[in-house]
Order: structure tokens, then sequence, then C-alpha cells
């Protein structure tokens, strides 16, 4: 598989979640009121933040030859503690 279609790949997943995020938190916000679910998702936020930060340094640690490269590039711009 090369590397950069893998990179892609991921890169459109992510982009599928996020719209998947963004059609429930419409629907909660539309069923329960955007008071909470304006609250909510900084909350959201920042722990999915935490735990990426946390557990990026891992990602380096795969075992995929053609994916190393890209891992590390997007490390490096993610901040000194990843990299």
């Amino acid at each position: 598989m090369n590397g950069l279609f893998l990179l892609v790949a991921t890169f459109l997943a992510a982009t599928i979640e996020g719209v998947e995020i963004a059609a429930i938190l419409v629907g909660v916000g539309t069923a329960r009121g955007w008071r909470s679910t304006l609250f909510g998702v900084p909350c959201g936020l920042c722990s999915s933040h935490r735990t990426d930060h946390r557990s990026g340094t891992t990602l380096l640690r795969i075992p995929i030859p053609s994916a190393g490269g890209y891992c590390r590039i997007i490390a490096a711009h993610s901040g000194p503690s990843m990299a």
C-alpha cells in the first residue's frame, strides 16, 4: 500500500467523522436545547485533545515502514512533546 494513499484515506475518514459529529450536535441542540450543547462542545474538544496529545508519541511506534515518515512529519507539527 502506498504511504500517500494511507495518509489521504486517513484524512478522509477523519473528515467523515467530523461531519457525523456536526450532525449529532445539531440533533442534540435541536432536541435538548443549545445551552448544554454549546457547553459540552468545548469540554469534549478539550478531552479529545488531551487524549490525542497523550497518545501521540505512541503513534510513532507503529511498525509501518511507509507511514513512519508521515507520522514524524505530523508529530513535528503537532507540538514539542510529540516530536
